[in-house]
């Protein structure tokens, strides 16, 4: 009976037996990758097909989804993981205007955010695997 109350009362405060991160939620078992990324900002090393902008520092964080920048705008979108599997949504962007060097960057690394499909945390970089390209995206963490 003692548990019975107990139980029912901690579910009644919203609290939970188990940690889940705000993205995973629509997962059943959340992945240990789901779990590593949650709260954590990368920033940008390796743009495959293109140059990074001296100085312009594009970034990658996790949280209720995903969010960043291009070195010139600000993005967020929806982020769901399975395991290694990762698909990033449609990307909201603020519409500051860039040099065309940062614009072509930016529009190099968005298609490739959109067309991710694997990600994985090796040697403390986030791999971040996108269609059409061969080599990952590649992160430090911040």
């Amino acid at each position: 009976m003692i548990t019975r109350v107990l139980l029912i009362g901690l579910l009644g405060l919203g609290c939970r037996a188990t940690w889940t991160p705000p993205f995973a939620d629509e997962v059943e078992n959340p992945s240990s990758l789901a779990i590593e990324l949650d709260g954590t900002s990368w920033r940008l090393e390796l743009l495959p097909g293109h140059e990074i902008v001296k100085d312009s520092h594009p970034t990658l964080e996790f949280g209720e989804g995903v969010a960043g920048t291009t070195g010139c705008n600000r993005f967020e979108g929806e982020l769901t993981i399975d395991g290694k599997a990762v698909a990033i949504g449609r990307l909201g962007m603020t519409k500051r205007m860039c040099a065309p060097g940062l614009a072509d960057q930016e529009r190099h690394y968005v298609t490739l955010l959109q067309s991710a499909h694997t990600a994985e945390v090796r040697d403390g970089k986030l791999l971040l695997f996108c269609g059409g390209e061969g080599a990952p995206l590649r992160y430090t963490r911040q």
